[in-house]
């Protein structure tokens, strides 16, 4: 009854790089409030995100419903939350959990939420001044993690977890954790679509008749999907063997149970239709065919294609692309095929990540298959990037890498790369067929700003 009260629109998003307008109004009020009205007025004038009212601008037992609404420059469009505030007459503790009121999160992603709690000065006052600081949750924590943990250290914290929409929503079991004013819901444990209310009780050392609770509502959203075609970016391959296309490595964050669907694509170095070595027009979606291993993993239903030897024209090249979806969620790979005479080793290239940090260990690993894999040799090259890239007569010491160009697998040294850099990596297979080679692209991160 006796707190001062904080009203935060921090959270709101959309500025498109420009500042937010606010604009706070009282929507509806039980008592007459004219001192909230013209705090409220006054944050309207002086577009602040933030409304201090402290506890003798609201009267007690009533309840008010406050809004802001928010625009920018790009939109006449505004979008409104509304917060109703209860003033009670009851002195209770206070409780929050840190964070907006409403969350929205992916199902891949876990939840992790934090309480906190304080007595007010009339509080304080109803408890005689006489709250145990090693009671309840600072009983089970022995370490210090600062003020929040000196002012949690009064109170037991109790956590529950309810499906608001569709109300029979999987609600999983969390246990317990040793800092009772945290909650962490593990990845994978809310369902797609659902809308969840997490509640926090804080009871300050028993007393539940200063007891108070702290709600917060989570919206699980879809994660995305990923369609990986194996084999690198670009691959150079001959006309004496099938062409095979993967698509089975091709990723769901969700990890659901919905089927995979596959579409692939195929165009010419015009932009036209892929053209057969007879003239007529090449669909991939006709040479479906299972190419993953089975005893890894079965693949899902058309991931894979098999282009029969001998289709594709010898000095062409084809730009072939895969659409992965689960419902209503897709996402397209391609990748360059340049089509020599005659039977040149079968090589790709592996990348567990494209993407890296510049601190990181960049490594690629190149795959051949040929006839006679004796004589066959085999080296990376540096297409596009700054590397010193080093020759087999390098010295290991003074090479960006930590493996020879020649070894299928190559190893980059942490912060050789360059932040905000593109590399180019290809890995040729030299035979008595011919060259076969295959390329990653690999992208460094730039620096937070």
């Amino acid at each position: 009854a006796c707190d001062d009260l904080v009203l935060d629109a921090s959270a709101s998003r959309g500025s498109g790089g420009r500042s937010l307008a606010f604009e706070w109004t009282l929507t509806s009020a039980s008592a007459g409030a004219p001192a909230l009205l013209q705090l409220l007025n006054a944050a309207t004038a002086a577009n602040d995100v933030f409304v201090d009212v402290p506890a003798s601008a609201l009267p007690g037992d009533a309840t008010f419903v406050v809004t802001v609404a928010v625009k920018n420059d790009f939109s006449s469009t505004r979008a409104m939350a509304s917060a109703t505030v209860v003033k009670g007459t009851e002195q209770r503790a206070t409780v929050s959990i840190a964070g907006a009121a409403e969350l929205h999160v992916r199902r891949s992603q876990s939840l992790s939420l934090e309480a906190t709690a304080a007595l007010s000065v009339c509080a304080e006052a109803a408890a005689g001044n006489s709250v145990d600081v090693q009671a309840a949750a600072g009983a089970n924590n022995n370490n210090n993690n600062g003020a929040a943990n000196a002012a949690n250290a009064k109170f037991a914290f109790s956590w529950s977890l309810h499906a608001v929409s569709p109300p029979d929503a999987p609600v999983p079991a969390v246990a317990a954790r040793k800092n009772p004013y945290r909650f962490v819901v593990p990845a994978g444990s809310l369902a797609v679509g659902a809308q969840y209310e997490v509640r926090v009780t804080a009871v300050p050392n028993g007393n539940r008749d200063l007891a108070n609770t702290a709600t917060v509502a989570v919206h699980v959203a879809s994660g995305a999907v990923a369609a990986v075609l194996a084999g690198g970016e670009e691959a150079t391959v001959g006309t004496d063997a099938p062409v095979e296309l993967d698509a089975s490595g091709s990723t769901d964050e969700d990890d659901s149970d919905e089927p995979w669907s596959f579409v692939w694509g195929c165009v010419g170095s015009d932009g036209g239709a892929c053209i057969d070595f007879v003239g007529n027009a090449v669909d991939l979606n006709g040479f479906v065919g299972d190419v993953s291993d089975p005893a890894v993993v079965p693949a899902p239903a058309g991931s894979g294609v098999v282009v029969p030897a001998g289709l594709l024209v010898a000095g062409a090249q084809y730009r072939v692309s895969v659409t992965a979806a689960k419902g209503d969620r897709s996402d397209t790979a391609t990748m360059t095929l340049s089509i020599i005479a005659g039977a040149p080793p079968a090589v790709r290239v592996t990348a567990p990540q494209t993407k890296v940090n510049a601190g990181s260990v960049l490594t690629l690993v190149g795959h051949v298959s040929a006839s006679n894999l004796a004589l066959v040799t085999t080296r990376w090259h540096q297409d596009a990037g700054d590397l010193t890239f080093p020759t087999p007569a390098t010295p290991r010491a003074s090479s960006p890498l930590t493996t020879s160009p020649l070894s299928p697998t190559m190893r980059v040294r942490a912060n050789a790369l360059t932040e905000g850099a593109t590399y180019r990596f290809r890995f040729a297979a030299v035979g008595p067929g011919g060259t076969g080679s295959a390329t990653a692209v690999v992208v460094v991160n730039r620096p937070p700003q």
